[in-house]
C-alpha cells in the first residue's frame, strides 16, 4: 500500500485562488524477484509517481472551468522517496534555470499548383 498526500501550502499569496488538501491510496503489486529492499523502492517510487500524476490531473480537472482558471501542478522527480539504494549516490535537485525550448520555425504554406497547368 502507498499512501500519497498533497496540499497547497498554508501561507500562500492572498491572490492564489486554490486551497486543497488530497491523500490518495494505492495497492501496488510487482512480479519482482529481486532483493526486498529493490522491491520496496520500485513500489514506493513507481507508486507514488502514478498518485502523484492522478492527484494533479484531477486537481487540474476540478479546476478546468473554474472562473480563476486550471491549477497544473508540476511534474515531480519522486525519486527521492524511496529508500536508499546500497551504494547510491545522493540526488539533488536541478536548481538550474529552465532551458527554453527554440521555437521551430513554420513552414509557410505553399501554393497547391496540382491540377494547374
Amino acid at each position: 500500500m502507498v499512501s500519497l498526500a498533497v496540499s497547497s501550502e498554508k501561507e500562500l499569496p492572498d491572490d492564489f485562488p486554490y486551497q486543497f488538501a488530497v491523500l490518495l491510496e494505492g495497492e501496488f503489486h510487482i512480479d519482482h524477484d529481486g532483493d526486498l529492499e529493490d522491491r520496496r523502492r520500485l513500489v514506493v517510487i513507481n507508486g507514488a509517481s502514478m498518485l502523484f500524476g492522478v492527484i494533479r490531473e484531477q486537481l487540474l480537472s476540478l479546476t478546468l472551468r473554474h472562473k480563476n482558471g486550471p491549477l497544473m501542478l508540476p511534474s515531480l522527480d519522486l525519486r527521492a522517496l524511496g529508500p536508499k539504494k546500497k551504494n547510491d549516490t545522493p540526488q539533488t535537485a536541478n536548481t538550474d534555470e529552465p532551458k527554453k525550448v527554440p521555437q521551430r520555425k513554420r513552414k509557410k504554406p505553399s501554393a497547391d499548383k496540382g491540377g494547374e497547368n
